[in-house]
């Protein structure tokens, strides 16, 4: 039995279990997507890195599915959406399947969260859900091709996976795969008294986690006086990542979604007291009263206080936190489960589909391609419209700077031509200046009047006056 698993490492846990796979003669493999030297942002393994950097990424994509399929995979389990997908349910997203049903292969589908998660169901029943409290990443429109998706997945896919009792009432005909560490790398770290407990939450999300209560509620308590130092953990390593996790006395995981994610199930690994909002309408009936400090956006602030005060509490909760992961999150426990499923699902017959569910939803990416292609054309237009615009308007303040160019040049030689009378000016009020002076310096009048004036003078002498 060959087994790939694709296209996403989600925390780690696919490349967990297939490791485990391994141990147990499975032939099985981890394939992921990358842009750039590594797979993951986090820096997570994998066993086959397909680069999108040079062709074009549906190119690569359907060359990856080709490849697989001469390689011989008799399952493909897919991780949170098939080998070809693209951003919100477009670029021909699943269009792999039915090539590989053809094959005479068999398909595994795992969700991991708001790939399958329901509004309708999740308003309806869940008091504190993340749309509640404003979360907006799906619209609408989005729901109605998540619908139509899940309804294409049906007609091809052998056997549905959930981690959990939550995603679990989305999807009643999948089997429950719980999220799996290898405990060997998670050894107990446990808690020891402290004047400042650690508290550190790791958002992912932080609508969906909510965080803004979280930050809320730790900055009244810091307010108050209580004594603690809180730790946001984001865009991280994950080694730094779990190095903090090992120093924490608590780790606070989310409030709305009503279930316990990957930091949860690694905090209590760990041996630490940890915080989170559970529907125990949901995990009671499966896993009894559970080692989780089950609190929600209303009660997180008082909850919080309580377990900061209380080292013995938070010890107990650690202890017992240990033991469930152990029993319930060993990869070695996980694996030969998800071996049982791979074993049932080839037995079974091929299952090929018995409605056209897949021709619906291919049909409304296509015509979402239409869309998209005649949104580019509009905006094409408009910006054409622009440019021609734009365009006349250069004509115009071409025309205009001509006629300015053309005054300019009148004004230049009207200006020279005053420069001229000018310096006609300059050089007659000079020369007017000079002969003044001259005569301030000589008092000497032109010859006729310095003759009268002699005789004048001589007149004057003469009769005595």
């Amino acid at each position: 039995m060959k087994v790939l698993m694709a296209p996403v490492n989600i925390s780690g846990m696919p490349l967990t279990l297939v490791r485990a796979l391994q141990d147990l003669g499975v032939d099985a493999r981890l394939l992921q997507f990358a842009r750039g030297e590594t797979a993951h942002k986090f820096g997570y393994d994998s066993d086959i890195i397909v680069q999108l950097d040079e062709r074009a990424a549906g190119m690569v994509r359907f060359d990856a599915v080709a490849n697989a399929l001469d390689d011989g995979y008799d399952i493909f389990h897919f991780w949170l959406r098939t080998m070809v997908f693209g951003p919100r349910y477009k670029g021909l997203m699943g269009a792999d399947l039915p090539f590989i049903k053809l094959r005479g292969r068999k398909i595994v589908y795992r969700f991991t969260g708001m790939d399958l998660r329901d509004p309708v169901i999740d308003l309806r029943d869940n008091p504190y859900s993340p749309w509640r409290y404003g979360y907006t990443a799906t619209t609408p429109e989005d729901d109605v091709i998540r619908r139509a998706y899940l309804d294409h997945l049906q007609c091809y896919v052998d056997q549905f996976l959930v981690q959990d009792p939550e995603l679990g009432q989305y999807m009643p005909n999948a089997k429950i795969v719980p999220r799996a560490l290898q405990l060997e790398n998670w050894p107990h770290a446990g808690l020891e008294p402290t004047d400042k407990p650690i508290v550190v939450h790791g958002p992912s999300n932080q609508a969906v986690k909510g965080t803004e209560f979280i930050l809320k509620a730790c900055e009244e308590l810091l307010e108050e006086g209580l004594n603690f130092e809180l730790k946001l953990i984001t865009g991280m390593a994950h080694e730094e990542a779990v190095s903090w996790y090992r120093r924490s006395d608590i780790l606070v995981d989310q409030l709305h979604i009503g279930a316990y994610g990957v930091l949860a199930m690694e905090g209590m690994a760990l041996g630490k007291a940890v915080m989170c909002y559970l529907r125990e309408d949901l995990f009671k009936p499966v896993y009894g009263d559970m080692p989780i400090v089950n609190c929600n956006p209303d009660n997180f602030k008082d909850q919080l206080r309580t377990l900061v005060k209380d080292f013995e509490m938070r010890r107990d909760y650690g202890l017992r936190a240990r033991a469930f992961v152990e029993e319930h999150h060993d990869v070695n426990k996980a694996a030969p489960l998800l071996k049982s499923v791979y074993e049932d699902v080839m037995r079974a017959p091929q299952y090929m589909p018995h409605n056209n569910a897949d021709l619906k939803f291919m049909g409304m990416q296509y015509g979402g391609l239409e869309r998209q292609v005649g949104q580019q054309r509009a905006l094409a237009n408009r910006a054409e419209q622009k440019a021609d615009a734009y365009r006349l308007q250069i004509e115009d303040r071409r025309d205009e700077l001509k006629v300015a160019r053309n005054d300019a040049a009148a004004l230049r030689l009207e200006l020279a031509r005053y420069k001229k009378v000018v310096d006609n000016a300059q050089r007659d009020r000079d020369a007017a200046r000079a002969r003044l002076a001259n005569y301030r310096a000589n008092r000497t009048l032109p010859g006729p009047l310095a003759k009268m004036r002699g005789a004048w003078r001589n007149i004057r002498k003469r009769f005595g006056a």
